[in-house]
């Protein structure tokens, strides 16, 4: 069946994907990344200034990727929260037509911005005016049952943190990389909810490894993806062909940790002066 896909995006839960005739509907859901954020709740996240949001739809190599669709629209004013993206995406994004495959979605919200000026690309070192940016992981649209999960991380948004503390744990994060690249910070939230644990408290700790599992699913992969379509394009038995698909995998772990770390460090110096605000940790 030569599918032909339409992508739907709205809510901030999962929902199922439609398929119907030759059409299918491939829902995507944003999620809020709480290590970043300081909140799962987008009504937290508010604006102080008109912003746009882009979107984004890659495929090919996610090191060098394609864009296959792209929009630019308004989105928030001054007094405004992140909980009206997903009905303004919904209503105003259209990014029908696609072919079926793999493919990923990236997103980031330009605060202060307008689409008649445009989004940039999401780029390291990022503008400071991108607030809010995430991705998907790459996932077979033909074959994928809940669509796809994006993960927004906050980027220029003020929470009050100090600059220090910020790059304190900017630091904590690339030490424990490159072990730990693709759980992002999941590894070290983690080990902070199991040191708050008392040693017997079962019920806390079970929550710590509930937490941390749907931490490490919400991470995009993009070395893992790029590894997993290197190994595609080898030959039964090619160790040559295999080995370098390894090699790339590290390759692409360590500039990863160094491209995240840079991110990390111009998120610290970005959000002070930021027009988006967030929950602090106090």
């Amino acid at each position: 069946m030569n599918l032909r896909c339409r992508l739907a995006l709205g809510g901030l839960a999962l929902a199922t994907a439609a398929c119907g005739g030759e059409e299918l509907l491939v829902p995507i859901s944003l999620n809020l990344d709480i290590a970043t954020c300081n909140t799962e709740m987008p009504g937290d996240i508010s604006f102080s200034c008109d912003s746009a949001v882009g979107v984004w739809v890659r495929r090919g190599d996610p090191s060098e990727p394609e864009t296959a669709e792209s929009a630019c629209i308004d989105f928030a004013t001054s007094g405004s929260s992140l909980a009206g993206l997903p009905e303004l995406l919904s209503d105003s994004v259209d990014l029908s037509g696609l072919g079926a495959g793999e493919l990923w979605v990236e997103m980031a919200v330009v605060s202060p911005g307008s689409a008649a000026d445009g989004c940039p690309e999401l780029v390291v070192p990022y503008p400071d005016q991108i607030s809010i940016y995430g991705r998907s992981r790459v996932t077979d649209v033909s074959t994928t049952s809940v669509g796809l999960k994006t993960q927004l991380f906050c980027y220029a948004v003020d929470d009050g943190t100090p600059l220090a503390d910020c790059m304190t744990r900017c630091d904590e994060v690339h030490v424990d990389c490159p072990n730990a690249f693709e759980a992002g910070s999941c590894d070290l939230d983690y080990t902070d909810c199991f040191d708050a644990c008392a040693v017997d408290d079962e019920p806390c700790l079970a929550l710590c490894d509930r937490e941390y599992d749907v931490c490490l699913a919400d991470q995009p992969t993009p070395c893992t993806d790029a590894e997993t379509i290197c190994y595609a394009g080898c030959a039964e038995g090619d160790l040559d062909c295999e080995d370098a698909c390894f090699a790339g995998f590290d390759d692409c772990i360590a500039a990863n940790c160094e491209t995240d770390h840079t991110v990390c460090q111009g998120r610290c110096n970005a959000m002070g002066d930021s027009c988006a605000t967030a929950p602090s940790d106090d």
